[in-house]
């Protein structure tokens, strides 16, 4: 399977310079479908808007609380057509191609691929297809559910605020035995997914159907020989005792130990009046994901996950140009759900880590089959560059989240949420890219997080 998705992908690659020169050499082609209910661009950022094909992308160096200092590089081809072709305010684009390499210091590599095309071949539909590979020797888990919300605790039974500080203790040695690796796995991920939707009613309804294949191959360090980093660089060799991924499938609080297949098919439903999709400043994203993962698809396990979020987005003062922007998201999972089906949310436009959003806190440091969350964030324009063809614009943003896990569905209540706030910085590139850095803050630790689009 995913090598049939490979497959895919190089197909519409090198099918997409076709695409292309059929638009520039014949005259735009008019549309029969049907948008008379979807929000276009204002005619500021319509008049913004390149005509054709362009290139945005970055490299440089990057880093992360979670896998250290390395190097990110990410490309991104967008084709917009033409001005007077009647997609044109519509649209963020009609072909949007990319690709992501990144290496950080302690062993993370990741490599993607994307295509997305908005109205493929001038018709209602959506097609969406990425590729992704990751490996990670240092993916968290904090256990799963309730308990999650509670202090970081020493296997001893000690109880931490600080994260800095629960860190110190677990790297300790003793008789050449070590703790540092409790909250650690290792983790190989490999993910082909496949959606396509349809817009319904004048634009507003979209509705998502599509396939994930995706294979975990999971690593315990459980009375393995490792590297222990201590604070001021220095480093030695102990012997790991029990990790908490262990202890939990020891005493059968979690399935999936051993990894395997997790390959799911999705439905989904979309409510969009968003003026424009990378960078909203009105309107509203309501949506609903259905994820359904079978031992009939070749998966381990037999579990269902259900997300739905309202996003909402509002500018009191448009020539300001300050939006409002706001999100709840609720996700519930049933069945046999092992704990790496719980390590990410999944929605109709993208997908996020854990209890994704909770910036200021540990990767996967809340999750469980029950997941609640809230973020806010004001989004402020202060500075606009127009070096050449190309455009940046520059925003603040101010915000705060608030999250929840839970083991059931009645055990989601008011108390016990984490909270974190921060500022952040948002760079727009020709109003398809956005380049957010975020330093978050909690009352248990703090970070630095760079991410290639809005976190909602």
């Amino acid at each position: 399977m995913f090598v049939r998705f490979t497959t895919i992908v190089f197909i519409c690659i090198f099918s997409f310079p076709v695409f292309t020169q059929d638009a520039k050499t014949e005259p735009t082609p008019k549309s029969d479908i049907d948008l008379s209910k979807k929000t276009p661009l204002s005619e500021r950022e319509l008049a913004k808007k390149k005509e054709g094909g362009y290139l945005t992308g970055i490299a440089g160096p990057g880093s992360s609380p979670d896998t250290g200092f390395g190097a990110t590089a990410i490309m991104l081809y967008y084709y917009n057509g033409k001005k007077d072709d009647p997609l044109f305010p519509y649209t963020p684009y009609l072909h949007n191609i990319g690709a992501l390499v990144t290496y950080m210091s302690r062993g993370f590599l990741q490599f993607g691929l994307l295509w997305d095309a908005p109205y493929f071949l001038r018709t209602p539909y959506r097609i969406t297809v990425e590729l992704w590979y990751t490996m990670n020797p240092v993916a968290q888990y904090y256990g799963v559910g309730t308990k999650t919300m509670q202090p970081l605790r020493h296997p001893d039974g000690t109880t931490y605020s600080r994260m800095e500080d629960y860190d110190d203790d677990l790297r300790q040695t003793s008789a050449g035995t070590t703790y540092s690796h409790y909250n650690y796995y290792d983790l190989k991920d490999t993910l082909g997914k496949l959606t396509i939707q349809r817009d319904f009613s004048g634009g507003l309804i979209r509705l998502l159907g599509g396939v994930n294949v995706d294979y975990f191959n999971i690593g315990d360090y459980s009375n393995k020989t490792v590297t222990v980093a201590k604070t001021g660089g220095a480093r030695s060799k102990a012997n790991m005792l029990t990790t908490r991924l262990k202890e939990d499938q020891l005493s059968g609080k979690i399935l999936g130990f051993n990894g395997g297949w997790n390959n799911s098919i999705l439905l989904g439903f979309s409510y969009d009046t968003r003026d424009l999709e990378p960078y909203p400043r009105t309107g509203m994203f309501h949506d609903i994901l259905l994820m359904y993962t079978s031992k009939a698809l070749g998966s381990q396990y037999d579990w269902t996950e259900a997300t739905t979020a309202l996003r909402f987005y509002y500018s009191p003062f448009p020539k300001f140009d300050m939006v409002l922007a706001g999100r709840l998201s609720y996700t519930a999972r049933f069945g046999d759900i092992p704990f790496y089906g719980m390590t990410g949310i999944r929605y109709t436009d993208k997908s996020t880590t854990s209890m994704g959003g909770m910036r200021g806190y540990r990767d996967r440091r809340f999750m469980g089959p029950f997941i609640a969350l809230a973020n806010f964030e004001t989004r402020i324009k202060f500075m606009q560059l127009k070096p050449g063809e190309q455009l940046f614009e520059f925003a603040i943003a101010p915000f705060i989240d608030l999250g929840r896990a839970s083991d059931t569905m009645t055990g989601m209540t008011f108390e016990d949420w984490a909270l974190s706030y921060g500022a952040g910085l948002r760079i727009t590139w020709n109003q398809s890219t956005v380049f957010a850095l975020d330093f978050g803050f909690s009352s248990e630790d703090f970070g630095f997080y760079m991410q290639v689009r809005q976190i909602f």
